[in-house]
């Protein structure tokens, strides 16, 4: 359901930055609601109340491609070893050492922001905070390669190697996207190295960066609601995403959370290491 690739012009970077603060917003606002024996769908709920707030809409509910049922929550939420697009349930509740990623979409007045990342409930082990620290890393590595004059391939290329160096895999078969005017748009951004060169990287692209980091095989599969993507081995996963403009100055982030922003991330400080 992509649309062709757009470069904005430099009057639609205010809409666009506008959109990816109002995603960061509601994403921090469900993060402080995070805790055991808290509902998936009580998350949801949350989210909805913080997208009003804001001013924008859910740009994941009513999603799907024709002839599938649309997504029916406000937010993607993805436990343990669920890959993606978990749906968000009154049956479903957060126990202490599992990891959740919540994955915010918005629409406000024509503008997408998309952003997600993957919280530990209550004390988790070790395993999984390596995990969710190696795939936060990996993300930023990805983000550094968005450079103008490079090419899209750079993205998988600074992320996998990093990843399989630190024993875990990237799930190959989901990556970021371009964004806009549109949720989703051309191209595909592999987080995985490729035979493909890409695109080259040209000032006013927008697009997502958000590996999908497994703690056993990379292999998944789509659950009978036509939307849950789980791990075939039942590995844990993790996942971090940021929508990012790129500019002659280097990648602008616009999807930022709070914690964030006080560190000067968008001021013009260092992106983080490694």
């Amino acid at each position: 359901m992509s649309l062709p690739m757009e470069i904005l012009s430099p009057r639609q970077i205010g809409p666009l930055l506008a959109a990816g603060r109002a995603a960061a917003d509601v994403l921090d606002a469900v993060a402080a609601h995070i805790a055991p024996g808290v509902s998936t769908a009580a998350l949801d709920e949350v989210a909805r109340a913080a997208m009003a707030g804001v001013g924008a809409r859910s740009a994941a509910e009513g999603y799907g491609p024709p002839h599938q049922v649309p997504f029916p929550g406000a937010v993607c939420t993805s436990i343990g070893r669920v890959v993606c697009h978990g749906v968000p349930r009154r049956d479903e509740w957060l126990r202490d050492g599992d990891v959740i990623n919540v994955d915010v979409a918005v629409d406000k007045d024509g503008y997408f922001g998309d952003t997600s990342r993957t919280f530990g409930v209550g004390d988790v082990d070790d395993e999984a905070a390596r995990l969710m620290a190696v795939t936060e890393a990996a993300m930023w590595r990805g983000i550094r390669a968005l450079v103008t004059g490079a090419r899209l391939s750079a993205v998988g290329q600074a992320i996998e190697p990093f990843v399989t160096a630190a024993g875990f895999a990237v799930v190959p078969d989901y990556g970021g996207h371009g964004i806009g005017r549109a949720m989703h748009t051309a191209p595909h951004v592999s987080h995985v190295v490729g035979r493909r060169r890409g695109p080259r990287l040209v000032a006013g692209m927008a697009l997502t960066v958000e590996p999908i980091v497994c703690t056993g095989r990379p292999a998944a599969r789509t659950r009978r609601d036509g939307w849950t993507v789980v791990t075939v081995d039942g590995g844990r996963t993790a996942q971090f995403e940021h929508t990012v403009l790129l500019t002659d100055q280097g990648p602008r982030v616009t999807t930022l959370g709070a914690a964030e922003r006080a560190r000067g991330l968008d001021e013009g400080g260092p992106l983080p290491g490694p």
